[in-house]
């Protein structure tokens, strides 16, 4: 499964959302995912951007509502209280470290079959059985860790998917070519060099274009017609 996540990268344009939610199922996609952050909880320091990039309730709810319609499935990685509703529309549901050390999360309570739990260098990982379970590093390591897919392996048992924040696509290939991670997440911007408060967003430094996206979907679908035809 090959995860576009699509973030903030409207920079609060919903028109721009919805351009990228197309891009993304056109460009190969199983799955879109976005942000939905309280700006209101956030670092004061990120306050002015999120709130920027924010949506009203039935915004993010028609959103969900579009990428159903062409064919997909969008859900929301949400950080804050104000949109925790949104749980109940999504059908899929991502675990970050928000999540785990909120108080009164319990882990049986984001242990779901549809659940993606993404698992950080600072995060022990949290007994889970049913959750998929994503290696992802903090942004723009130039080493992506990769063999910490291996020891996730070994506490879980299982396949691990990976969530890159490295620039280009070469770690995606690598995560599923030679670690075996059936399930990569890869940040998707329609454009480059944007800037917000005269800095260059850091999220758009290390998600693709549209193209290479493209390119990562293919390559990871020969990798996948080869494991069925051997």
């Amino acid at each position: 499964m090959l995860i576009c996540n699509i973030g903030n990268q409207h920079f609060g344009s919903f028109d721009r959302a919805k351009e990228l939610i197309k891009t993304a199922h056109e460009c190969g996609a199983d799955l879109i995912k976005a942000h939905a952050i309280s700006f209101q909880e956030c670092d004061p320091n990120k306050r002015n951007f999120y709130e920027m990039c924010s949506f009203g309730y039935d915004e993010y709810l028609e959103l969900i509502e579009y990428a159903r319609e062409i064919g997909n499935d969008l859900f929301y990685e949400i950080e804050g209280s104000h949109n925790q509703s949104l749980l109940f529309h999504q059908q899929w549901r991502a675990i970050t470290a928000y999540d785990f050390n909120k108080s009164g999360a319990f882990s049986s309570d984001l242990d779901k079959e549809n659940s993606i739990a993404f698992i950080g260098d600072d995060l022990f990982p949290p007994v889970l059985t049913k959750a998929i379970i994503t290696h992802s590093l903090d942004r723009l390591h130039e080493d992506p860790k990769l063999e910490r897919i291996n020891i996730l392996k070994k506490i879980y048992n299982r396949n691990i998917g990976y969530s890159d924040k490295t620039i280009g696509i070469d770690a995606c290939i690598k995560a599923n070519d030679i670690y075996n991670s059936n399930i990569i997440e890869k940040h998707m911007t329609l454009e480059k060099g944007i800037l917000f408060n005269g800095k260059p967003i850091e999220e758009t430094i290390y998600s693709v274009l549209p193209d290479e996206f493209e390119k990562l979907s293919s390559v990871l679908m020969v990798f996948k017609e080869d494991l069925i035809l051997h």
